[in-house]
């Protein structure tokens, strides 16, 4: 008996391990879908929530219309503005002449026969300026999604969220779809979440393939829904890279495996007026190696290429991805790639697209294509919006209220004598006048990232960018001059500018110490073998004494009016890590920013009398790093954080936050700037945003 009871403990042990075996393998491999919390309507439910939908009233595109004016109305929060650009578009909705595009710089409205916008930012209530999808449920309302939860914008102009607290998957929303149903869909990076009419959160969870990582076997890996889209039959369909799930209204279920799709993934969904669907798949397996395609599935399931590019040299797109397609009126299939837009044909030629010839702009990087209800096609792009009219003529939308960035990622600040303010970006220089106009600049020598900016005693601007540092005269016709000096390295990494009293012009750089040029244009650099605390020299500040102050990654240098060299480090008690920003004070006292990976950010000052004084100790209220600093007459500080927003410190003590909850276009906040009127400028990753005073 004894080895019997042993014998079935064997037994059942070796069940229990083989169902471990098998259920890592299934987690690690399978192409197969997990559904959490997944229960299909029945027939009778859904065809009753079809005919409750088709009785109710649809807001009609002028009453999503007067939605957002309200929105825009009724500021959420007033003391903020936000100054974006609506040029880099991620999803269109077209309602007639109005079309509405999903931007890195907020939503953005256009009236398409007067060229008129409406952008809404975070100032307005939106959750993030980077808004990349958009969809109408079967009730009319928009939703909104961002990469921090989804909005809806209710008739009323008010704001209903949906974020990972209501049950959203993840905060990035990759697409929206308002089903027939009365639910709404959202493809987010960890599965699909539908919200029904009823208010119940169902998510869809697709096993990512393939083995993750050693260290995260315990963790959920979960594909991400890229896709989402509703046949004419009521049947929703999502996109993973473990392949593609469809969920009819009647509770059927088909999956498209990676072998049927030839082992590439699905990025957008089409239905042709056969009753074929359309798919644009990327890493499609062909003979002679990967491209991308056109995939059709007809109304038997037979699955057709209808168009493979392959990845080779001679093709002018043979280095994109398809991004979207659809199906114009006259049946012809459009497709968005990232070097222009493909035209195919139904006898299966095509042909590409690579400008709009009547308006002379490219089409490149065309994230969305969208039919119009007249047989116009539009295109989302990245600088702008083109619209192909019936007859044959093209016309742009473009924001040029705004700085010239299309990912909105500002740099740096700087004002210039008469007050103007000038824009440093990712993509490069723009000047914002004291009526609120922009003028852009697009010299070709601007190609890289402007890092820093400073006027000098002349009105000249002096921009430092990854590659070197230029000038820019805007009384000149050509506004960029080089350096005329061969002591100044080519392709210098510049990170801080400062202009002293006496014309000359300090430049920190990455790993190459900091240069002086001075008022006759002559250069000297300056190292740690002449005493500069560090190679790398990420801030200047000139004290009212006459001293200037280096931010380095090894310490604080000071270099006094007679040419001597103090560094300041771990030793005299200041923190560890990379010193990224300095402010020299009126009353003779400097505020030094560290930033240390382990221990987060700290804020100390240096008092007129040489004592040292801890503001913020390291990690405190700062997770990331500081990156730039402010300072009000009040003695107010202002505090620009690595990725916590804007620190707000009285001289009482008294410490306040401000994210983009609180209106600010973006929480990195590379650059502050305190004009006389006292309000404050704020260059973030998601824009430049002003606080009145």
């Amino acid at each position: 008996m004894a080895v019997m009871r042993q014998r079935w403990v064997w037994i059942a042990a070796g069940a229990i391990v083989a169902l471990l075996i098998g259920g890592l393998a299934i987690y690690f491999r399978s192409p197969l879908p997990l559904l959490l919390d997944w229960r299909p309507l029945p027939a009778a439910q859904m065809e009753a929530r079809l005919a409750e939908r088709a009785a109710a009233l649809a807001l009609t595109a002028e009453a999503r219309r007067r939605a957002a004016e309200l929105l825009a109305a009724q500021r959420a929060h007033p003391q903020w503005t936000a100054f974006t650009s609506a040029n880099h578009v991620n999803d269109l909705l077209v309602d007639g002449e109005t079309v509405w595009a999903a931007t890195n710089g907020g939503l953005a409205r256009w009236d398409a026969s007067s060229a008129e916008a409406l952008t809404l930012t975070t100032a307005d209530g939106l959750p993030s300026n980077t808004v990349t999808a958009l969809g109408v449920d079967a009730d009319g309302t928009l939703w909104v999604g961002t990469d921090a939860g989804a909005v809806q914008v209710r008739p009323d102009g008010s704001l209903r969220r949906f974020t990972v607290a209501d049950g959203l998957a993840d905060p990035f929303v990759y697409a929206v779809l308002g089903a027939s149903d009365g639910s709404v869909w959202f493809g987010t990076p960890r599965g699909a979440t539908r919200l029904g009419r009823d208010g119940q959160v169902r998510t869809v969870r697709f096993l990512s393939p393939g083995l993750a990582s050693p260290g995260a076997i315990m963790q959920p890996r979960f594909a991400d829904v890229v896709a989402v889209a509703e046949g004419p039959d009521g049947a929703v369909w999502l996109s993973t890279p473990a392949g593609v799930r469809v969920f009819h209204p009647d509770g059927r279920q088909r999956f498209l495996s990676l072998d049927e799709l030839g082992h590439g993934q699905v990025t957008a969904f089409a239905f042709a007026p056969d009753g074929a669907v359309l798919m644009a798949v990327n890493a499609l397996r062909t003979d002679t190696g990967i491209g991308s395609a056109v995939l059709r599935l007809s109304p038997d399931r037979r699955l057709e290429r209808a168009l493979v590019i392959e990845q080779i040299e001679q093709e002018s797109i043979s280095a994109s991805l398809f991004r979207d397609l659809a199906v114009g009126a006259d049946g012809v299939i459009w497709v968005a790639t990232e070097t222009g837009a493909v035209r195919l044909h139904p006898d299966g030629s095509y042909e590409t697209i690579g400008a709009a010839p009547e308006s002379g702009a490219a089409l490149t990087w065309v994230q969305r294509v969208a039919p119009g209800a007249d047989g116009s096609i539009w295109f989302g792009t990245d600088r702008g919006i083109a619209r192909l009219l019936p007859n044959g003529a093209w016309q742009m939308l473009q924001d040029s209220d705004g700085p010239v960035d299309s990912s909105n990622r500002i740099t740096s600040l700087a004002r210039a004598p008469k007050g103007d303010l000038w824009v440093g970006t990712a993509q490069g220089l723009s000047r914002l006048d004291s009526e609120e106009n922009w003028q852009a600049f697009l010299s070709d020598r601007l190609s890289s990232e402007i890092t820093a900016l400073a006027t000098d005693t002349s009105g000249d601007l002096w921009v430092g960018t990854a590659q070197g540092v230029l000038r820019v005269t805007p009384d000149l016709p050509e506004p960029i001059q080089l350096p005329d000096s061969p002591d100044w390295p080519a392709n210098a990494h510049v990170l801080a500018l400062a202009a002293t009293a006496d014309g000359a012009l300090w430049v920190g750089t990455y790993y190459q110490g900091v240069f002086r040029r001075d008022a006759e244009g002559t250069w000297r650099q300056f190292s740690e073998a002449d005493g500069l605390a560090g190679s790398t020299v990420f801030a200047i500040a000139p004290a009212p004494d006459g001293a200037l102050w280096f931010a380095t990654e090894n310490g604080v240098g000071r270099l006094s009016p007679d040419g001597q060299w103090q560094s300041f480090g771990q030793a005299d008690g200041l923190p560890a890590g990379n010193v990224r920003a300095i402010l020299a004070l009126a009353d003779g006292s400097l505020l030094f920013a560290f930033a240390d990976i382990a221990e987060g950010g700290s804020l100390i000052r240096r008092a007129a009398d040489g004592t040292w004084q801890t503001l913020l100790p390291p990690g405190s209220e700062i997770r990331g790093g500081i990156l730039s600093l402010a300072a009000l007459p009040d003695e107010t500080i202002w505090i620009g954080t690595s990725n916590d927003g804007l620190l707000r410190l009285g001289k009482d003590g008294s410490l306040e936050r401000f994210t983009v909850e609180a209106g600010l276009a973006g929480n990195t906040v590379n650059a502050l700037l305190v004009p006389p009127d006292g309000s404050l400028w704020v260059a973030t990753d998601g824009g430049l945003s002003r606080r009145a005073p």
